[in-house]
């Protein structure tokens, strides 16, 4: 569904810090919406969290850099990070480029 010009996908779950979520296999795929990368810009840099992080719903957990600004990434969901994207890590460019595919950054274990 597009709304003003940003892609929102059906069958997501969005919250107010313009992250999205998506129940998989147990666990919480987490990235950033099109609306946030838009805004955000070139996205050059993302620090991600080490595995078995614990992590709170609304709460930072990692940054990332564009050209304009640096910006906090929120949990969407309370629990444990259990995987990152490592792509991010030479190509942080994915999220601006597939910000619900390629472009994940976290897969959560939910408490």
């Amino acid at each position: 569904m597009e709304i003003e010009g940003y892609n929102f996908l059906e069958g997501l779950y969005y919250d107010q810090n313009n992250f999205w979520a998506k129940e998989e296999g147990g666990n919480v795929v987490a990235g950033a919406t099109d609306f946030f990368q838009k805004l955000a810009g070139d996205i050059v840099f993302i620090e991600l969290p080490i595995v078995g992080t614990k992590v709170e719903q609304g709460k930072s957990f990692s940054s990332l850099e564009s050209g304009k600004w640096v910006g906090k990434v929120f949990a969407p969901v309370s629990g444990e990070i259990v995987e990152v994207n490592e792509d991010l890590e030479d190509e942080p460019e994915l999220i601006n480029e597939s910000c619900y595919n390629e472009g994940w950054i976290v897969k959560i274990k939910p408490s």
